[in-house]
């Protein structure tokens, strides 16, 4: 087997795994986030009601205030992002799957089939993450889930050449 192709595959099931955990967590980071506007929205506006009914002079910052809070998600498309992260997410969690079946055939099949699988995978992938340029990249998570993935990697892939030697020997 060629040791581009291999690598190109190992780098392609990372790559799969690292933005299949990425658009997860996004969603979920971004449905909380959601929530919390919401559950502000709502305390704004008990305090509105309140304030309203006590003849209070700060009843109108409160409604200006709820007004605000209430339009947030809709101003930042909080629930088209979520939508969208969680499909990617789903979908890749499908394509984590297959590219782990092609890494695990990739020293058993002819180099020509690797190769074609390849491409379709990642074109599958590059497909999925076309929605990426609508969704705003948070740079921290990504950082944390390109490390997590590398390293989860790094280390089956370790235990998976130390067991085939081990079964070797």
């Amino acid at each position: 087997m060629n040791t581009e192709v291999r690598t190109s595959v190992w780098e392609g099931m990372v790559e799969a795994d690292r933005l299949h955990r990425y658009y997860g967590r996004l969603a979920g980071k971004l449905a909380r986030k959601d929530q919390w506007m919401t559950v502000a929205a709502c305390l704004l506006a008990v305090l509105t009601a309140i304030l309203a009914n006590s003849g209070h002079g700060w009843t109108l910052f409160a409604a200006v205030a709820t007004a605000v809070a209430a339009a947030l998600p809709l101003i930042y498309r909080l629930g088209d992002r979520i939508t969208e992260a969680a499909y990617c997410g789903r979908r890749l969690s499908d394509l984590s799957v297959r590219w782990r079946e092609l890494w695990n055939q990739v020293d058993s099949m002819p180099e020509e089939e690797v190769s074609a699988r390849w491409r379709d995978l990642a074109d599958a992938v590059n497909e999925v993450t076309a929605l990426k340029e609508r969704v705003p990249e948070d740079k921290k998570l990504l950082g944390a889930t390109e490390e997590e993935s590398y390293a989860y990697w790094r280390t089956k892939t370790a235990q998976s050449s130390h067991s085939t030697a081990v079964a070797g020997a």
